[in-house]
């Protein structure tokens, strides 16, 4: 079983060696175990730019936010397997192992993690960093109790380990709160559902839980309530904004002004480009690589940027989608990303800092794309604004009107579950059904 807290060693930054010629320090980060233990971060800094009290950058240093982020992030990591470690005695040598990097949990580690532990000892954690304040920390750790209790008192199961929650598990949970325990607000529900959801989500980042179990939970533990935004997949139905015949031929035949007039024509192919390549997500568009473009079958061969696997179903490109790639073909402008969003050198890396600087260029490009279709869509009068998740949405929408079944749509939107698209689109789904039903009277028709 994991151990709380209290039983982890402590874990902090220092400034330790000499200065450097130009007259910086190396930050280090060290646990003590009986012993000090410690590791360079490779970061330099001068040090009257260090705050030994807080352990941070001082703010009139002018990268003290990346620094910040960064040195958080390596001692997140360190944390999330101190919290994990359930092998015999923390010794100096396995911290100094987790500082190297060279530490390898064992693959089945999941299996052996008691989830409420572990739920409270990383609510323990986001509360010591202040996250959050006292009455915030202490409601989550009533929550992820309660939660604990239903499992052994109602179910009589014995305690969980953090690769047994699962989606069906959660529903169960919300049907007691509610038909049981009476509680009748979603709102208050999706509350007690936070910190667990929350723990699953730093067991996968951290590498502690795989993503394929992880991601049904974080996308399925939630209960419908107005202007929900936990993720654009599972939105609320209001939030559904898709494009109806008319608007889709507006778009299509609008015509910009002529000081933007090139500029317009390839934001709206990188709009049309995801409608026609099956719903593309954005990351994903923005992303594809010419290497990944399968000419030959129509299809693209691509692993996903938010689950960081193929998807079952590959999406096919529609002879559009060739069209729009033919045309960025003849521009020559990027000879490795089609749109040209990333330049040709760009490398892909997991280590943590990687990953945070291309999560944050997806968003400024997303952010980017979108503020210009928000103008496009103005113009055009639209009742809402007009984003990259719109060609999403209405590909998803035009797809369950025409029939495709669910289970098939979910795998080539590369929802983690099927739960995830009838959440979303569910408002949509009597047109189907209503075409299964003409099926089923054909049925008992023709066997009458």
């Amino acid at each position: 079983m994991p151990r709380t807290k209290a039983q982890l060693p402590q874990g902090g930054f220092a400034l330790l060696n000499k200065c450097n010629r130009k007259g910086e320090q190396a930050i280090y980060i060290r646990y003590y175990v009986g012993k000090y233990v410690k590791r360079s971060t490779d970061v330099w800094i001068a040090p009257e730019d260090w705050d030994a009290k807080k352990q941070e950058v001082k703010t009139r240093n002018k990268n003290a936010a990346r620094i910040n982020n960064r040195l958080a992030l390596i001692k997140q990591k360190v944390d999330a397997q101190l919290l994990a470690y359930d092998d015999g005695r923390i010794t100096p040598d396995v911290v100094q192992r987790m500082l190297d990097g060279s530490f390898v949990p064992e693959d089945k580690r999941s299996k052996h993690t008691d989830l409420v532990e572990y739920a409270l000892n990383v609510n323990e954690l986001f509360y010591k960093r202040g996250d959050f304040g006292y009455s915030v920390y202490y409601n989550k750790k009533l929550n992820i109790q309660a939660f604990g209790r239903y499992v052994t008192d109602e179910l009589k199961l014995p305690p969980l380990s953090l690769n047994q929650l699962t989606p069906e598990l959660v529903d169960k949970y919300i049907k007691y709160r509610r038909d049981t325990l009476h509680n009748t607000s979603n709102e208050g529900i999706n509350k007690t559902l936070v910190p667990l959801v929350k723990a699953i989500g730093y067991a996968k980042d951290n590498g502690l839980l795989d993503p394929k179990i992880a991601m049904p939970v974080i996308e399925n533990s939630y209960v419908e309530v107005k202007d929900r935004h936990y993720d654009p997949d599972v939105a609320d139905r209001k939030s559904v904004r898709y494009l109806t015949p008319e608007q889709f031929k507006a778009l299509q035949n609008y015509n910009p002004s002529s000081n933007s007039k090139e500029r317009t024509k390839e934001l709206l192919d990188i709009f049309f480009f995801s409608y026609y390549a099956c719903g593309l997500r954005v990351s994903d568009v923005i992303t594809l690589e010419w290497s990944q473009v399968d000419w030959e079958k129509k299809r693209l061969d691509k692993v996903q940027v938010k689950s960081k696997q193929k998807g079952k179903v590959q999406p096919m490109l529609a002879p559009q989608a060739t069209e729009i790639l033919n045309r960025w073909k003849a521009k020559k402008r990027n000879g490795r990303f089609v749109f040209d969003c990333f330049p040709e050198d760009y490398k892909f890396s997991d280590d943590v800092e990687a990953q945070r600087q291309f999560k944050m260029r997806c968003n400024a490009v997303e952010r980017t794309l979108n503020q210009s279709l928000k103008q496009i869509g103005e113009n055009l009068e639209f009742p809402f604004h007009l984003s990259m998740h719109v060609a999403r949405h209405t590909f998803c929408v035009n797809a369950i009107s025409q029939g495709f079944s669910l289970h098939f749509v979910s795998q080539l939107m590369g929802h983690q579950s099927i739960l995830a698209t009838e959440k979303t689109y569910a408002e949509f789904l009597d047109t189907t059904i209503d075409k299964e039903f003409k099926k089923i009277r054909k049925l008992y028709k023709e066997q009458a």
